[in-house]
């Protein structure tokens, strides 16, 4: 596999493709150290910390931002 973990999309998600095998997404995870494999390599997830309430309301609008350009969605304003 010479594929970045940048260079890829959730595809899965879309249907129609199997997950990833243990042994591919484990390869991925190197390019992601604090990201946790679990549900038998199915999902990833991390847990981010922050030192008050402030910190973390900024952090939303961003991995809203993140999350949404990596899946095509755009957002408009209310």
């Amino acid at each position: 596999m010479t594929e970045t973990l940048a260079e890829k999309t959730c595809t899965p998600c879309r249907g129609g493709i199997p997950p990833l095998t243990r042994d591919e997404a484990q390869h991925f995870q190197v390019q992601a150290p604090n990201w946790e494999l679990g549900d038998n390599a199915h999902r990833i997830e991390r847990t981010f910390r922050f030192r008050n309430f402030r910190e973390a309301l900024a952090f939303v609008p961003k991995a809203i931002t993140l999350t949404s350009a990596s899946a095509g969605v755009t957002r408009s304003s209310p």
